[in-house]
């Protein structure tokens, strides 16, 4: 249902936080 989607949705956005900052330690900022 709704929930399950807003679940999916923001440990979708939690992962993508984290690919993100994978990537600016990756460049060394």
């Amino acid at each position: 249902g709704a929930l399950r989607t807003c679940e999916f949705q923001n440990s979708y956005s939690v992962a993508e936080l984290a690919e993100g900052r994978k990537f600016l330690e990756s460049l060394g900022v």
